[in-house]
């Protein structure tokens, strides 16, 4: 969730992690353009975010490495009840920790594009303007 990026989310009981429904605009339940005290670049970086799917790709990824870290074994050679163990206690961790490796992400992109040269900057938003009107 965007909680330490926006200012007043911690105080709001209805943005808890357990109220938030994830959206399609928005894979933290906060739409990006949304909230006015989102800087521009977090909305923009979450827009991204959504646009290139970031939250389903880091959830496949996070599924992936946690039954890697479960242990080397294929599907087709444990019982059906350890099976479905492995697919509840899989999602239960990918879910309790996918929104807030994303969140911790865009937040780490931020405090480094926030510092980063002008001149870096400049040549990151005329790549993403190129990108953004086709001119690849």
């Amino acid at each position: 969730m965007f909680a330490r990026t926006v200012s007043g989310l911690d105080d709001d009981p209805g943005m808890s992690p357990q109220n938030v429904v994830t959206t399609a605009s928005s894979p933290t339940g906060i739409p990006p353009d949304s909230h006015p005290s989102i800087s521009r670049p977090a909305r923009r970086m979450g827009s991204r975010a959504v646009r290139i799917g970031a939250h389903d790709r880091l959830r496949s990824e996070l599924r992936s490495i946690a039954i890697d870290l479960l242990g080397p074994f294929a599907s087709d050679e444990l019982p059906s009840d350890v099976s479905t163990w492995i697919d509840a206690a899989t999602e239960g961790a990918v879910a309790s920790v996918c929104d807030a490796s994303l969140s911790g992400l865009i937040d780490a992109l931020e405090s480094r594009r926030a510092a980063a040269p002008p001149a870096v900057l400049h040549r990151l938003d005329d790549a993403a303007a190129r990108h953004d009107a086709g001119i690849v």
